[in-house]
């Protein structure tokens, strides 16, 4: 595999690592509501979603509850960090540089199979070191609570 395809397979494996993790769905939310008691806050696990309602099954119920979303003041939703997914991102963002970078820059007429070993130890370094990386932004990125503007509809699995 040359150098260029080597290098092009691992931007694009990150890429598509990254894009499966952004469209990842939000399933918990919470949010707040104003009635006439005043502000009351919920939290849930969504089911569903239309332009009108949200639709959210509360933690030990066995049916869905729908709210508008006129009466809806804020959302929130929990996303799931998946530190096993960041180290392999890490490891391919940080190892596929170093290892075409290994390959390509060293050249020995005199060594013939040490220019794929110096590449292969250059991916694995950049492996190791990328996934280091990607467990200390999971340790910093631990489940938490972000705004979120609820689309018109979630998308189908």
């Amino acid at each position: 595999m040359s150098c260029q395809a080597f290098l092009l397979a691992g931007v694009c494996a990150a890429a598509a690592a990254s894009i499966a993790n952004a469209q990842e769905p939000y399933r918990r939310v919470r949010f707040t509501t104003a009635d006439s008691t005043g502000l009351q806050r919920w939290e849930g696990f969504l089911e569903g979603l239309t332009r009108d309602s949200l639709y959210v099954r509360f933690r030990d119920a066995d049916s869905t509850s729908a709210f508008s979303r006129a009466a809806i003041g804020s959302v929130e939703r929990q996303r799931d960090i998946h530190p096993l997914r960041n180290v392999g991102i890490g490891c391919l963002a940080v190892g596929v540089p170093l290892g075409a970078i290994g390959y390509s820059g060293f050249r020995d007429p005199d060594s013939p199979g040490l220019q794929k070993t110096v590449g292969v130890l250059g991916f694995a370094l950049g492996c190791i070191a990328g996934g280091i990386g990607g467990l200390i932004v999971s340790a910093a990125h631990h489940d938490g609570w972000e705004a979120w503007q609820p689309p018109d509809s979630l998308p189908k699995h």
